[in-house]
């Protein structure tokens, strides 16, 4: 049968999107295959969707679909050539920044018919022998925006870390008539002699040096001295005042800011810009020398070669989407994470499935290239006002927020590699309560770090500060607080607290540099002594949890068994669950899920009864924690560069085969010797 009869046979099955579909016309919803790739996508006429290669057949047998769009784009030869420019600038997608530049293509067209497996070439300004409906649906097709464009549109294309909000303070800026007149040149503080790094004071016309920064460069900070003793508010940066620009510093603010009344400020003080020329550097080429120096930039400018091959996955930054993909790269390092994903073409909704979604990431990285994971970044995104935004977010509370996503699609399994259980300790007189947790990051607090003041300090430092004990005053005594953590996790994520919330309700980072060791031992922060564990030998515990065996069924053992032996035997019968079947299936029938049944079961010796009366006597209960050594070794880290969490830029260092390999979104390279481990801001560690 000719390509004519076909279509006309299937004509029916073809359909007009709307404005409310979406047309997935640039990539395969299971894979990354594009249609810039060789063999392009086919993109079913029926539900949209895109498809791959070595998809498209299968697709077509499942879903009983007969007509695909089949689009490959060729790009065109660009004449320029490639352009490296130099990174100047702490943004993305503008002038000086970091750049990713879109290349030209031309389109090919065809029609293939399944079962039939024919492929009719067509032409987009030639669609009129082709059935009514057919050649409707396929101009709907091509004149659509596209599911991956419209997405994009929702968000920021670009990020700049240079964008200044125009001072308030400012606005209202009252400036004494005490007589100061500034000269042109030949500035020193006002308090010790510096000549570089001033700040004229626009409310009284002072200069004094500006802050000193972590590497020990910069001023004495009396700018900011003066500050707090005046609450003169607003300052600009000597040296850098010219026709066009100049730095200007909000201290009520505490940001970099845009005076729009500056030439009255300035001519306030006999100052005419355009009289001067830049004679020190701004605060932005400070910032980036600075982090060339203190080694955060150079995560992201690594001098070792580019790499490729399998297991190298380079993520596309989809306009502040770094976080997410500094993320992603740390947990394609923890295979565990991954085991639980199943089959995606199962799926009712594969481009609103996150198990789906990451199924694809996986492939992709098993295979290596670069890839443009806009679908999950679309799926993480939805509901969520942060991170739907194209604004640049916290990796921490991505992390934290991707894992509740995957327990509520995939349940607790993949979570479980990273989930460990603390115990908070209190004591008021000779009351102690107790009270457990589960987490999956730990978080520890910059000791003795002060905003504005640089500092470095070890991690053991920060660790004892989590496990200190901490005394509170209340009306019934001085209440005693102590954490730690009853069962470690095989991978343990570890986030120093370096953001905080300034009085302004604004977002900062303290500039410290953590001293961080690749193999650490957490045995101290074990907690051995819980509210529920004094009935039981803790010796015997010890030893079953030396043997591998977690803390909570250990414990559940010698309970029921009071022997060692005894306990033994119980754990090695309950693991045998295949012929639990029936009990588990009782427990499900009354709306418990599997994993609580077993749970249950395993706690009462497999009595169904006593499971009943555990389950509902533990409403909240945890899912369960691998608890194993306290032993780790670092396998990778995430590194922040700028100023708060709405700015800067994410990368990530991973391990692998002894090397690091630095991860900057497509770019994938090998680490500089000099690892900039001392300014990351979160690192993964595995169990020895």
């Amino acid at each position: 049968m000719s390509a004519e009869s076909l279509l006309s046979q299937y004509a029916s099955t073809a359909r007009v999107p709307t404005e409310s579909n979406e047309v997935f016309k640039d990539e395969c919803i299971y894979s990354f295959v594009r249609a810039e790739d060789e063999g392009g996508i086919y993109v079913c006429l029926n539900s949209f969707y895109g498809l791959g290669p070595s998809v498209v057949h299968q697709f077509s047998a499942r879903k009983n679909s007969h007509i695909f769009l089949h689009i490959r784009r060729i790009q065109e030869e660009d004449k320029e050539g490639p352009k490296d420019a130099k990174v100047t600038r702490l943004a993305i997608g503008v002038e000086g920044g970091f750049q990713s530049k879109a290349p030209a293509y031309r389109q090919e067209l065809a029609l293939l018919i399944l079962p039939e497996n024919v492929s009719l070439p067509i032409q987009e300004q030639a669609l009129d022998s082709l059935p009514l409906q057919v050649a409707a649906s396929v101009k709907g097709v091509l004149n659509s925006k596209g599911a991956e464009y419209v997405q994009a549109l929702q968000e920021t294309a670009s990020w700049d870390g240079e964008n200044r909000i125009v001072s308030k303070v400012a606005l209202e800026l009252a400036q004494l008539d005490n007589g100061v007149k500034i000269p042109s040149s030949g500035w020193k503080c006002n308090r010790c002699d510096l000549q570089n790094n001033l700040w004229l004071n626009l409310t009284d016309g002072g200069i004094h040096c500006g802050r000193r920064y972590p590497d020990g460069t910069g001023g004495n900070g009396h700018a900011l001295d003066h500050y707090s003793e005046t609450g003169f508010p607003l300052a600009v940066k000597l040296g850098t005042i010219t026709t066009t620009a100049a730095d200007v510093y909000s201290y009520a603010e505490d940001d970099m800011v845009e005076d729009p009344l500056l030439d009255t400020h300035l001519a306030h003080f006999g100052i005419r810009r355009q009289h001067l020329e830049k004679t020190d550097q701004s605060m932005v080429e400070l910032e980036l020398e600075l982090n060339q120096r203190t080694a955060e930039w150079r995560a992201a400018e690594s001098q070792g070669p580019s790499l490729k091959g399998p297991g190298l996955l380079g993520l596309t930054n989809l306009g502040n989407s770094c976080y997410m993909n500094a993320t992603l790269q740390c947990l394609l390092a923890v295979p565990e994470f991954w085991t639980s994903l199943p089959d995606p073409s199962q799926s009712a909704t594969p481009t609103t499935d996150l198990a789906v979604q990451l199924y694809k990431l996986l492939k992709a990285a098993q295979a290596g290239g670069v890839v443009r994971p806009w679908m999950l970044k679309r799926i993480i995104g939805r509901g969520h006002s942060e991170f739907s935004s194209g604004r640049q977010q916290d990796a921490h509370e991505l992390l934290l927020h991707l894992l509740t996503l995957v327990e509520r699609r995939l349940g607790n399994e993949p979570g479980t590699a990273f989930r460990f259980t603390v115990q908070e300790r209190t004591t008021v007189g000779s009351r102690t309560n107790y009270e457990q947790r589960q987490e999956s990051v730990l978080s520890l607090p910059m000791h003795g770090v002060k905003p504005g003041e640089g500092a470095r300090i070890s991690l053991d430092v920060c660790l004892a500060a989590y496990g200190a004990e901490e005394r509170i005053e209340m009306n019934s005594g001085t209440a005693v607080k102590r954490s730690g953590i009853l069962a470690f996790p095989p991978y343990l994520w570890i986030q120093l607290k370096k953001f905080y919330l300034a009085d302004d309700w604004t977002a900062k980072k303290l500039q410290v540099e953590v001293d961080v060791p690749d193999e650490i031992s957490l045995d101290w922060l074990r907690v051995t002594e819980t509210a529920n564990e004094p009935d039981v030998n803790m010796e015997h515990l010890a030893m079953l949890c030396d043997m591998g065996f977690s803390r909570e069924l250990a414990h559940s053992a010698l309970k029921t068994t009071d022997s060692l032996e005894g306990a033994i035997v119980w754990m090695s019968q309950g693991d045998v669950t295949a012929s639990r079947d029936e009990e588990v299936a009782s427990l499900v029938s009354m709306g418990f899920t599997e994993e609580q049944a077993r749970r249950a079961l395993k706690h009462t010796n497999y009595d169904v009864e006593r499971a009943i009366d555990w389950l509902f006597s533990h409403p909240e209960e945890a899912p369960q924690v691998e608890d194993g050594s306290a032993t780790y070794e670092l396998i990778g880290f995430i590194t922040h560069m700028g100023a708060s969490t709405h700015t800067g830029h994410y990368v990530a260092h991973i391990r692998r085969d002894g090397k690091w390999i630095l991860f900057n979104d497509e770019k994938i390279q090998e680490a500089s010797q000099d690892l900039p481990k001392s300014t990351a801001y979160m690192y993964l560690y595995r169990r020895k």
